[in-house]
């Protein structure tokens, strides 16, 4: 929570579907950013920025023709983490991030995703994608928390 005097008060964040065809092209570019880092107020400013993290994130790790394979999920949860926190630290110090990754067998019986945060909805948010393919499904939802 912010130490903004701004009373907290409890959000729900439902996940949001975003389709994806994998041709799509999203780069990060850090450097892109006036002194590294973006002038931002609350997390809602930086949401497009988080988006391409998370994208360029994925991208380097699964693509359209990658088949699911449980022993390597763990490989790819840590790789796309690891590469999503590291860009949004580019992207703005001024937020604890907290980053999910699940990744799924694509199968008929399908998923829901529900969360919920108590946070001060001023200068806190949440991103959610979800990328698919042919094989599985990878949803990354990125928490900011300002501080």
């Amino acid at each position: 929570m912010s130490s903004s005097g701004n009373n907290p008060s409890s959000s729900v964040i439902k996940s949001a579907e975003v389709p994806t065809d994998g041709t799509a092209e999203h780069d990060f570019d850090p450097n892109s950013l006036s002194n590294g880092q973006m002038s931002i107020s609350s997390f809602s400013s930086i949401k497009d920025g988080v988006q391409d993290c998370i994208i360029t994130s994925i991208n380097s790790v699964l693509d359209q023709s990658t088949e699911y394979n449980a022993s390597e999920v763990t490989t790819w949860v840590d790789s796309i983490t690891s590469q999503c926190l590291e860009n949004l630290r580019k992207l703005s110090e001024k937020f604890k991030y907290i980053v999910s990754v699940i990744v799924l067998q694509r199968s008929p019986a399908g998923f829901h995703l529900f969360t919920t945060c108590y946070w001060d909805q001023a200068n806190d948010g949440s991103v959610t994608h979800r990328w698919d393919n042919k094989n599985l499904h990878c949803v990354v939802v990125v928490y900011g928390v300002a501080y």
